[in-house]
């Protein structure tokens, strides 16, 4: 792999292949997981309601016998994609973690 490395007092490029050290570090710099995104209980609600996917959560959280899940969603301030009780409702919902991603995705985008 190269890089084009260009002198701003001349103006000239040049060329030369990236060191072992530089390829380590693009290469963990890559690898590094993004933050776990975050969404208010509205947003939440109303990207299930507009998936068509809340009546199963509600009936889902509702049929738990965890109280602790149904404090969550009713009493939360904030949902976090990667947090136990999504984790859970994705399980008994049969999603996977690149559905959750997908509907937080879609949940911060949504006002307000």
């Amino acid at each position: 792999m190269q890089v084009v490395e260009l002198n701003v007092l001349t103006g000239q490029t040049t060329t030369r292949d990236y060191t072992p050290d530089e390829l380590a570090a693009i290469q963990a710099a890559q690898s590094i997981p993004a933050a776990p995104l975050i969404c208010t209980p509205f947003q939440i609600r109303a990207a299930l309601t507009q998936q068509g996917l809340r009546a199963q959560v509600e009936a889902a959280v509702a049929a738990s016998t965890d109280q602790t899940i149904k404090d969550a969603w009713q009493y939360a301030q904030q949902f976090v994609e990667n947090d136990k009780f999504i984790t859970q409702m994705a399980a008994a919902l049969g999603k996977s973690q690149a559905d959750i991603h997908a509907l937080f995705q879609f949940a911060v985008t949504l006002a307000p």
